[in-house]
């Protein structure tokens, strides 16, 4: 008896530690630096959800670092301001599920008044971490042509839609055995 329940415990804990490891958030994370690229203590970053007008804001610390950890995924600005430097201001940085984005922010030397603005999206390439994240549209959701289980659609079907997971494809007899990142096959879901 007591065997039986201290394995039920540790698959119990090995779950919830599964579970936990799973996010639906993003990071930006960056370096503040002058034009010679001296990093720049002290610098007030705020970041800003375009969609929501939620903000955030941190000071660099004392190596010019600052870091938005779980952030709804979304397209932000962020921008940087520190004595003696133009504000610097970028936006249309894309924080997508599991990845965190790095950002360089060069401050030009003048007055707050004046701002640099940086157009254009945040590059796409995380090169810190080999984390994948990927979102499925609601859009993508109703449009694909995923096949029906009975009367709905099972939501593993889009799994598959993920960068790194591979499997069957469910057929009349759905049978979905996934690859994800290079692990062996396994059953998640049996109809």
């Amino acid at each position: 008896m007591k065997l039986s329940i201290a394995g039920s415990l540790a698959a119990i804990l090995l779950l919830v530690a599964t579970a936990l490891g799973q996010s639906d958030r993003g990071t930006i994370r960056g370096l503040v630096v002058d034009q010679q690229n001296e990093v720049i203590p002290g610098a007030n970053v705020t970041l800003t959800n375009t969609a929501t007008g939620v903000r955030g804001e941190i000071i660099t610390d004392e190596s010019g670092n600052f870091s938005f950890p779980s952030l709804v995924v979304g397209s932000y600005q962020i921008t940087a301001e520190r004595t003696g430097f133009k504000k610097f201001t970028q936006s249309g940085i894309q924080v997508d599920v599991g990845r965190t984005s790095t950002l360089t922010l060069s401050l030009s030397p003048g007055e707050v008044t004046e701002t640099v603005i940086v157009t254009g999206e945040a590059a796409g390439l995380d090169t810190a971490t080999s984390d994948i994240g990927t979102s499925v549209s609601r859009r993508q959701i109703l449009d694909l042509p995923v096949p029906l289980t009975g009367s709905m659609r099972n939501p593993l079907n889009f799994v598959i839609l993920t960068p790194g997971v591979s499997g069957s494809v469910p057929g009349a007899n759905p049978d979905l055995r996934l690859n994800i990142s290079g692990t062996p096959a396994a059953m998640y879901w049996r109809g």
